[in-house]
Order: structure tokens, then sequence, then C-alpha cells
């Protein structure tokens, strides 16, 4: 009887012992998913970093007065973006180099017109024009440092890392943007993730920006 009391107190202190490391794992993490169900995309940022959400950034983008801008922005179905410190609209959409990571994430569908002529050198100028930066290196201070096709359940894209100046001033530091656009299956909807700061940021974080990076998954819609 001695002996199984004991055995029972062993079993029950195990099963404690393991559950309180998984209540310990739980709360101990430091990553947020963002994640849009429909398309099964998903990707993880810190929990601490400032988020600028899907209302501000579409109301930000309502107020471009170009019209081809506007309809592209009205088939945005989800975006957001993250920081350490809250970063506006304005600063979202902007090419500037910052002294913090941004992360911007952006589903958008396609219209009929973009379907037809989407191709890897479109989606490499997904967000700013590296196809043309990229003849011109000097012009624009750029480097290309990662240049590599992406593919995902039937679906394809393009992942960029590059260096560039956003103008000719000596003063505007350099920076690096990691892009990663990719299109889905039946060549509907467009997928991007982008992480950009200056290049003296993106040095100091680099671990956390690569981890972000590899967690971005799509999955596909769900039928």
């Amino acid at each position: 009887r001695g002996e199984k009391a004991v055995v029972k107190s062993v079993r029950r202190y195990a099963r404690l012992s393991v559950l309180l490391l998984l209540l310990t794992a739980c709360s101990a993490s430091t990553m947020a998913y963002p994640h849009l169900s429909s398309d099964g995309l998903y990707l993880k940022v810190p929990k601490s970093w400032k988020i600028t959400n899907t209302v501000d950034l579409t109301a930000y983008e309502g107020k471009n007065p170009d019209q081809s801008a506007q309809d592209r922005a009205a088939n945005v179905r989800w975006q957001e973006a993250y920081s350490p410190k809250y970063v506006s609209p304005a600063k979202v959409f902007s090419i500037s180099a910052g002294n913090d990571p941004v992360v911007f994430v952006r589903v958008r569908d396609l219209y009929a017109e973009e379907r037809d002529a989407v191709s890897l050198n479109s989606l490499r100028n997904a967000v700013v024009p590296t196809v043309s930066w990229a003849k011109e290196p000097a012009k624009y201070a750029y480097s290309s440092i990662i240049d590599e096709e992406k593919s995902f359940q039937g679906g394809w894209g393009v992942h960029l890392r590059f260096s560039f100046q956003s103008s000719e001033s000596a003063e505007d530091p350099h920076q690096i943007m990691d892009q990663t656009a990719l299109l889905s299956p039946d060549s509907s909807t467009l997928y991007i993730l982008v992480v950009r700061c200056s290049q003296a940021c993106f040095t100091k974080n680099q671990k956390i920006i690569e981890e972000i990076v590899s967690s971005f998954t799509v999955r596909g819609a769900h039928g």
C-alpha cells in the first residue's frame, strides 16, 4: 500500500510538473501571431510592438487623389503594420529610412487586367521599382542582397532584400528593405510582407527581422 501511494504521488507530481512547464511556456511567449484565417496567412511579431491597424491605413490611403491608387486600395482585404514604437500611416507608406524596424503586411485582390500582366518583375516592383533601380544602381545607391523565387501550395512569388537610398541627399541614410510578394494559385490575390529600416537599424535588429520574415506563411484560401 505504501509503494502504491508513492507511485501515485510521483505520477501526480510528474503531471503537475508537465502542466506547469506548459503554462510557463505559454505565459513566457514574447511573440504575437497576426493572421488572416480565410487565406491561411500568418506571421509572428514581438508582442510588445505597436500596431497600425487596417482601418487607419485604409483611411489614409483613401486621401490619395490618384484614382488608380484609390481603386487598388479599395481591393485591399487586410493590412497592418508593426513597430517597436507606434508608426503613423504616413510613415508606413513612405520609403524614408527609420531608426526602428517597420513591418507591413498586406492582402489585396487583383483586377483582371492585373492578373493577366503579373510576372516575377511586377512582383519585384510591388512596393518600389526595384527593376528600374537595378538598371541605375548608382542613382539610388541600390544593391541587391537577396533575390529568390518562392512557392507555396501552387502559388508563387519572390523574396527580395536590398539596400537603397530614398533620396540623393547625403543626409538621407541608406536603408534595407526585405520584401516578400506572393501570388495566389489562381492569380487573384497578392500577399505582401515588407520589413525595413536604416542599414544600422537592420543590422542591429537582424535576428528578430529574420524571425519575422521566415515566419511569413500563406497556406491558401480554404475551399
